[in-house]
């Protein structure tokens, strides 16, 4: 099912919403927010603050992904959340691999 879902990166979060996947956990918040307007907001109101979190989230994904081309063995991807938590320097890392 999974492979239906997100065929191009065969990985979760997929969100379906009226038979559609919605894939990429930014991208789900964002349809989440755009689509009920009801009730608290993921993100900010503020175009700014928002931005500020599409950047983090983008540079967390880089670092993670650059991570993992250096070390590519199994073995070294579960030591992955430890080696990424020593080089967040805001503590948001931490938050993201819960």
């Amino acid at each position: 099912m999974l492979l239906k879902l997100n065929p191009i990166h065969k990985k979760v979060p997929v969100l379906v919403h009226n038979g559609k996947a919605i894939t990429e956990s930014l991208v789900i918040i964002e349809y989440i927010d755009e689509t009920w307007k009801i009730g608290p907001r993921l993100l900010p109101q503020d175009p700014y603050k928002r931005s500020q979190i599409r950047f983090w989230a983008s540079y967390i994904q880089q670092v993670f992904e650059a991570l993992v081309r250096l070390w590519p063995s199994s073995s070294s991807l579960e030591k992955m959340p430890s080696i990424l938590l020593q080089l967040d320097p805001f503590g948001f890392i931490d938050h993201v691999l819960l």
